[in-house]
């Protein structure tokens, strides 16, 4: 097996663009960037540590809380295609108070 990779799904990608967007905003200040920058650094310390996370209430899933925002993700253990065993699929990126009932993550 090759390098493992995060993968975001649609909907993690469109996160993670809301959430850059909110915290790159005039008068956001240093706190924001900082903030910002934690949560895209604990995705990519999923490649070393994808099971960092506790198990999620969702059978399979994985959640890693980083500066109040919820990381929804996968770790593929898939035996059928080498090629993304191990890879990390992150299915969503919450941000604090998002009404996750309305909005499921699968």
């Amino acid at each position: 097996m090759g390098r493992r990779g995060v993968v975001l799904s649609p909907a993690a990608t469109r996160d993670l663009g809301q959430i850059r967007a909110w915290y790159s905003q005039p008068g956001a200040g240093p706190r924001a960037k900082r903030k910002a920058t934690a949560i895209v650094r604990a995705l990519r310390e999923l490649e070393r540590y994808p099971y960092i996370g506790t198990p999620s209430d969702e059978p399979g899933l994985h959640e890693r809380v980083v500066e109040e925002h919820t990381i929804i993700y996968r770790v593929r253990d898939d035996m059928v295609a080498a090629e993304v065993a191990g890879d990390i699929l992150v299915i969503r990126i919450w941000q604090p108070g998002q009404d996750r009932l309305r909005q499921p993550p699968l």
